[in-house]
Formats: structure tokens, C-alpha cells, sequence
């Protein structure tokens, strides 16, 4: 990312806390809102029950008056009738006994309203004087006709009255101190909480004004940590981790706007597809450590190879994009891609060992061979298969043709995934001879795939895609059961000694349950373990792996033998042969088919031969096609060979037909001798 982004970037990142700053400033004016709304409501409550003590209050002075009311009647009465006496005073009330009664009522109403009241808002203060007047209104729940017409004297009622009054006049009295005391509480309290409120926003201010400065720096430090952190996930989201290169993503970005530039200025450009051949073998063999730092090494020779403005990317693996651009016609291109050549050919020194790599390499033009990224990559891609198929270490510009071969490739995987379930692969036999006795000894199971609708497919061109693909190794359990099969049927209705080969992928050796599979199918079709042959190329051992050594030890632990199969063709075999525990080894068809044509091919498959004896290992020789060739062989002391000389791979029926005319044709030429002897 380039300074200006940054800067961008780093101005947003703060322009967003400013924001965050101004919104907790409006949440904190918002705080302070609620308070004093708080406070208002806090006041309303306080008004109810400042309201509380003047309804109480209010409800006892009418009591009050209407007691003071019958008080002056009884005095009026008194005065009035001083002559005439007590008893005239009490004819009179017995006359406004319906007055009377009616004023009481009231006055015990008013009373009943203000205890009520004073109920709900329960104070220590008030239990006294109140259950004091709940006793003298308790006199006056009956009837108070009877209670007036029973009266003795007015006097009686005249001291129960004043005791109501004065009780009453007493609450009012409390109800009045209550509320000012109350009152005087509040505004108490309300003064401290308003110098409280205060004192603490000056402390809050005081604080942030001392930690602003802090607080910034240390802001700015999460943001720049946290712009490294952001530059590190795009550059890892746009960039192969291992080579540091491109990846798909990037290149693809860069290769369409070349595209544009392109057809804005009337230029080409070309992507060039790059694959490094055999690279899968070095990882599987030999770590991916080492195929690793490889790929580092090829990734800064592609880097060396071309201009500074042109793209090289990693899609993955071993394969490598090119995009050159500002291209007026195509002998840069030519240039470039044989500067390539050279420069990833050059001996790699990895780790002490000495690697020799080539490369496939695949080129698309624009415009002529595809408007957009994905069409150019994709033809550049079949164009670089296509120089596999011409013997690799080369360059090919694509053509229409390719497209065939690239759909070929995609039909070929979608069957291959049903191939199983339908049945449709099927094993053909290889006779293995014993050159001493001339003797049929057992046979190489080769496997064959014949689909309804591409017809049959040879294993050069479908064995590549199931290695790719995983589905090896259920082919590959497929190949042995039917072996083992094939074998049993020989032996028990052929009653034939007889053995038979078979040959396991590398994908297929790392299978951990390989042993144990193997295992069960030998001991279900009751085959001795020591007549399955399992042959491995050196693809399988340049791993090194503990795990590979003690496989094999596994294996021919059981009994099983070990062949090493196109010996010589590969990088140490030497070293591989008195490492691992192998029985036999076989001599790669390319060396047979040198013996009659130079004596350096005569040479290596003698030295070959008398290498393997002397490690105490039985020789196959493949690919024998000549009366020529076998002669060499037998001279040479060959134990077995294979090859059209023999016989073609035949059909489980025509092998079995073939091992019955063979020990008819030894039973005969035995017999011959035995007569000749006598």
C-alpha cells in the first residue's frame, strides 16, 4: 500500500473516534437531561405528598368546624335555658336529634377521610394521636340516636366533643410541623446533590484534560498497529505466502486491466502458463522442504526473466503466470519464453542434492486468442498440457485444436467418477516367462477402461487424471481384488503355480490401511502371500519417510515381494536398491530396446543384471520384442522377461487358454527329451 493510501486511510480511522468522541459528548448532555428530569419527577412525588398532609390537614378542620359548630348550639342552649336547667338543654337536643345526628355523620366522615389518607403514607409520628382518635370515634359507630337519647346530661356529650377537638386539633398541628420539616429536607438534599453533580463534572473534565494528550497518542498507536495489521491481510489476500508473488486473485485483477490498456492503445499482450514437470514427484518424494525452497528459487529466476513492468504470479502448485505487456508482435514473446527455459534448467542446489527441473509452458495472445482474463488463462493453460503431450521441456502457442484436448480432459474426469459403479474398467494380462525353462510364471495385471461414450481410453491418458484426482486409490483396490481373483482362479481350477504383479501408485502407498487391505483381500481368495508381486516406482521411496521403510518391511514381512519397476529411468536408484527390502527389479523397456541397436545399451543392461544379482535380486526385463533381444538376455542370465515376443495382454479367458496350450506344449517337449535320452 503506498503512503497517500495510508494517509487515506489513517485520516478515516481517526475521523471515525472524532465522531465516537462527539457521540459520547451527546450521550453525556443526554445523561445530564435525564437528571433533571429526574429530579422534576423526583419533585412531583415529593408535591403528592406535600399535597398529602394539606388534604389531611384540610379534612380535619372541617371535623373541627362542624364540632365547633354543635359546641355553639349546645352553649346557645345552655345559655338560653339557664333557668329551666340541664333537663330542658336535653329536650332540646332530643328535638334536633336529626340535626345532630346528620353533623355528626359528617364529622365522622371527614375524620375517616383523613386517616385514610394518613395510611398510606405511614410516619411514626402520627401512630399515637391516631389510634388516640380511632378510640374516641369508636363511641359513635353505633347508633347514634340511641346513644343521643340515652344521654344523661349535655355535659357528657359537650367533653366528648372537646376531647375529638382536641385530638384533632393536635394532628392538624403535627401535619403542619411534618410537612415544613419535609419541605426543609428537600432542599437540603437537593443542594447536596446539586454540588455533588457538579464537583463531579469538574473532576471528569479535569481528567480527560490530563489524559487527552495520552489518550491520543495511544489512539493513534492502535490505529497505525491496527493499519499494519489491515496492509498485512490485503497483502496476504493478494500475495502467494511462499514466493511472495501475485496470486490467482491479483493476477487476474492486473490481467484484465492489461486487457484494457491493450485495446485502448491497440497493443497485445500474452499470458504465459508455466508448469514445472515431474515437480509433484520432488514433494512426494523428497519433502515439501525441499519442493518448497525449489519454488521459491524458480519463482525469483521467472522474476529475473522479464521487465519490471511485466506480472509474474503464483496460482498454486508448481504453475506460474506471466502477463507481458505493451507487446507490438510476438518475437518478445519468443525471447522471453526461451530466456525462461534456460534460466529454470540451470542445476538447483537445494539442501546439497542437485536438481534438474524443466518446464511446460503454455501461450495465449491478446486479442487473438480471447477478449477477457478467464479465456486468455484458460487457452494458455491448454496450450501448456500440449507441451507436456510433445515431450515437455518446451513452449507452445495455443490454437483452436487445443480446445479439443482440454475438453477431451474434462470428459475423461466427469466418467472416470462413475466409471467404478458402472463396471466399465477391466484387467488385462501380461505373460511373464522364465527365460531358463521357457515357462509361463505368472503375469502383469494391467488395468484397462473402455466408456459407452468415449470408447476406450488407454492408461497413459487416464492413469495421469486418477492420480490427480484420488480416485487411484479406489481404482487401485479395484486392480488388486481382481488380481488376487484371477490368481486364486488359476491355482485352484488351473491347479497352476502361478504368481501375479501388480503395480501401486505413489498416491496409493500412502493409503495407511494399504497393508491391512491388501492383507484381507490375499487371505479371503486363500493366496499365498509370496505369490503377489507389488511393483513401486522410485516416485514411491525419494520421500525418505520412516513410514515408507516400514511399510515395506510390513509387506515382505508377509511374504510379499517387492519389484522396482522402470529402474534407471528416475534419480538414485542405487541408493533406493540397497535401502529398501526388494526382491526383484525390473529393467525399464527403453534399455531392452538399446541392446541390439549400440553396445553402451548392451553394456548398462549387463551392468544392470549383474548389479542386481550381486544384491541377490531377480531381474524382469520389459518391453522384449525380438528372438534377438531374448538371445541377449539368456546370454546375459536374465531370470524373466516380458513383452510382445510372448504374447500381447490378454483377456482373463485368453490367458487361461493360453497357460493350458503352454503346459501341453512343456508336458510335449518334455517328453520329447525324455524319449531323445533314451
Amino acid at each position: 500500500m503506498n503512503d497517500t493510501n495510508k494517509r487515506s486511510w489513517g485520516h478515516e480511522i481517526r475521523w471515525y473516534i472524532y465522531k465516537m468522541l462527539i457521540l459520547l459528548s451527546v450521550m453525556a448532555l443526554l445523561a445530564i437531561g435525564y437528571r433533571y428530569w429526574y429530579e422534576n419527577h423526583r419533585h412531583h412525588i415529593n408535591a403528592i405528598a406535600n399535597d398529602f398532609h394539606l388534604t389531611s390537614t384540610f379534612h380535619y378542620l372541617k371535623a373541627m368546624e362542624e364540632l365547633r359548630h354543635i359546641q355553639g348550639h349546645l352553649l346557645i342552649e345552655k345559655i338560653g335555658h339557664s333557668t329551666a336547667g340541664k333537663l330542658q338543654v336535653q329536650l332540646h337536643v332530643s328535638n334536633n336529634l336529626e340535626n345532630y345526628s346528620m353533623l355528626l355523620y359528617v364529622i365522622q366522615q371527614e375524620i375517616q377521610a383523613g386517616l385514610q389518607l394518613q395510611k398510606e403514607f405511614t410516619d411514626n409520628r402520627f401512630f399515637q394521636l391516631t389510634e388516640k382518635l380511632k378510640g374516641q370515634l369508636f363511641d359513635y359507630t353505633g347508633s347514634q340516636e340511641e346513644h343521643l337519647k340515652n344521654l344523661a346530661t349535655v355535659q357528657a356529650l359537650e367533653d366528648n366533643l372537646r376531647s375529638i377537638l382536641t385530638t384533632l386539633n393536635q394532628l392538624v398541628r403535627l401535619h403542619t410541623v411534618v410537612r415544613v420539616q419535609r419541605l426543609d429536607e428537600i432542599s437540603d438534599f437537593e443542594s447536596q446533590q446539586t454540588i455533588l453533580f457538579y464537583l463531579l463534572l469538574l473532576i471528569l473534565g479535569m481528567t480527560g484534560m490530563l489524559m487527552t494528550h495520552r489518550g491520543l497518542l495511544a489512539i493513534n498507536l492502535v490505529i497505525d498497529k491496527y493499519q499494519e495489521a489491515q496492509d498485512t491481510i490485503r497483502h496476504q489476500a493478494h500475495y502467494d505466502t511462499l514466493t511472495n508473488l501475485p496470486n490467482r486473485f491479483l493476477v487476474l485483477d492486473r490481467l484484465e486491466r492489461r486487457i484494457v490498456e491493450a485495446q485502448r492503445n491497440n497493443e497485445k499482450c500474452a499470458v504465459i502458463f508455466l508448469d514445472l514437470d515431474d515437480f509433484k514427484k520432488i514433494n512426494d518424494t523428497m519433502g515439501h522442504d525441499v519442493g518448497d525452497q525449489l519454488l521459491i528459487e524458480a519463482a525469483r529466476r521467472l522474476s529475473n526473466s522479464v521487465r519490471s513492468r511485466d506480472t509474474v504470479g503464483r496460482l498454486g502448485g508448481d504453475e506460474f503466470v506471466i502477463i507481458l505487456d505493451e507487446l507490438k508482435d510476438n518475437a518478445y514473446v519468443h525471447a522471453i519464453v526461451e530466456n525462461m527455459i534456460r534460466q529454470l534448467r540451470t542445476i538447483y542446489k537445494i539442501d546439497s542434492r542437485e536438481l534438474l527441473v524443466t518446464v511446460s509452458i503454455g501461450i495465449s495472445i491478446y486479442p487473438g486468442n480471447g477478449d477477457n482474463s478467464i479465456e486468455l488463462l484458460r487457452n494458455a493453460d491448454s496450450a501448456m498440457y500440449h507441451s507436456k503431450k510433445l515431450g515437455r521441456n518446451t513452449f507452445s502457442y495455443f490454437t483452436n485444436s487445443m480446445n479439443y484436448d482440454n475438453a477431451r480432459r474434462l470428459a475423461l474426469e466427469e466418467q472416470m467418477h462413475k466409471a467404478l459403479e458402472l463396471n466399465e474398467f477391466s484387467l488385462m494380462f501380461q505373460p511373464q516367462v522364465e527365460l531358463e525353462s521357457n515357462k509361463i510364471m505368472g503375469a502383469e495385471a494391467l488395468l484397462r477402461w473402455h466408456n459407452s461414450q468415449l470408447g476406450s481410453i488407454t492408461p497413459e491418458e487416464f492413469i495421469p487424471i486418477a492420480e490427480q484426482t484420488g480416485l487411484i486409490v479406489s481404482i487401485g483396490e479395484f486392480v488388486i481384488n481382481e488380481a488376487l481373483r484371477f490368481t486364486s482362479k488359476v491355482q485352484q481350477q488351473l491347479m497352476y503355480d502361478f504368481r501375479i504383479a501388480v503395480n501401486i501408485s505413489p498416491r496409493q502407498f500412502r493409503e495407511p490401511l494399504l497393508v491391512k487391505t491388501i492383507k484381507k483381500m490375499t487371505m479371503g481368495f486363500g493366496i499365498s502371500f509370496e505369490d503377489l508381486e507389488l511393483e513401486i516406482t522410485e516416485g514411491v521411496l525419494m520421500g525418505g519417510h520412516t513410514k515408507i521403510f516400514d511399510t515395506l518391511q510390513e509387506l515382505t514381512g508377509l511374504g510379499i515381494k517387492i519389484a522396482m519397476d522402470d529402474f534407471g529411468t528416475g534419480y538414485s536408484s542405487l541408493s533406493y536398491l540397497r535401502q529398501y527390502p526388494f526382491h526383484v527389479l525390473k529393467v525399464d523397456r527403453s534399455f531392452v530396446n538399446d541392446i541390439t541397436k549400440s553396445s553402451a545399451g548392451r553394456e548398462l543392461i549387463n551392468a544392470s543384471i549383474k548389479m542386481a544379482h550381486g544384491l541377490k535380486l531377480k531381474v524382469v526385463a520389459e518391453g522384449v520384442e525380438t528372438s534377438e533381444q531374448l538371445a541377449f538376455l539368456k546370454d546375459l542370465s536374465c531370470d524373466y522377461a516380458q513383452g510382445y515376443l510372448f504374447g500381447k495382454p490378454l483377456s482373463e479367458n485368453d490367458f487361461c487358454q493360453l497357460l493350458e496350450s503352454s503346459r501341453s506344449n512343456h508336458t510335449k517337449h518334455t517328453l520329447r527329451v525324455i524319449k531323445n535320452n533314451d
